[in-house]
């Protein structure tokens, strides 16, 4: 069963809120690199400083293309999709031991009743 409520009080719910910043945050370096923005304004560079440590595992990994006024960061791309499957995958994770904890608990309850 899919659960619709993204966030709940729980420790995955932070780490996914966590993820889905990681990932806004990519796009508008994505974005302001693309648009050739000024790292000299101290929105663009606080924002390039946090996304930063974020995106150092990716750098490089595929190529820069550099055209009049902006770059493209294909690797930026590849992190900020990665971290979404990263994210999914956390979701699948944390379902699975859910419904493995009820179903225990279920058919541990169940043989209480039988005895």
């Amino acid at each position: 069963m899919e659960r619709l409520v993204r966030y709940t009080t729980t420790p995955l719910s932070f780490l996914l809120f966590i993820l889905d910043a990681v990932q806004v945050m990519l796009g508008v370096r994505f974005a302001f690199k693309l648009i050739g923005a000024d790292p000299g304004n101290g929105f663009v560079g606080v924002l390039y400083s946090i996304s930063d440590p974020f995106f150092a595992p990716f750098r490089g990994i595929l190529p820069v293309t550099a055209f009049s006024g902006g770059i493209v960061e294909w690797s930026v791309l590849l992190a900020t999709v990665m971290y979404a499957l990263f994210g999914a995958l956390l979701v699948r994770l944390f379902s699975l031991l859910i419904d493995e904890a009820e179903a225990g608990h279920h058919h541990h309850h169940g043989a209480h009743h039988a005895q």
